[in-house]
């Protein structure tokens, strides 16, 4: 995906993502295989789509981050 993205490619120093707010989050951090659900809108802001991201990945609704957010003990926001 590095070059897909114009402005986001991992920092070959850090392995992290340069030129985003998250910038600070190490990618080796999440689990694998890990499986998720990805902000639509966020994706359509980028101009992504399904096909550009991990293979159990998808794309989520609103509805199903208010179900989540609903049935959540706690929510982390940031």
């Amino acid at each position: 995906m590095t070059g897909s993205i114009p402005g986001f490619r991992p920092r070959p120093d850090t392995g992290l993502i340069s030129g985003s707010r998250e910038d600070r989050v190490p990618l080796p951090t999440i689990p694998r295989p890990s499986c998720g659900n990805l902000c639509g809108t966020c994706m359509d802001a980028r101009g992504l789509s399904e096909d550009l991201v991990v293979r159990c990945a998808r794309c989520s609704t609103s509805k199903e981050l208010a179900e989540w957010m609903a049935a959540a003990d706690k929510v982390l926001v940031f």
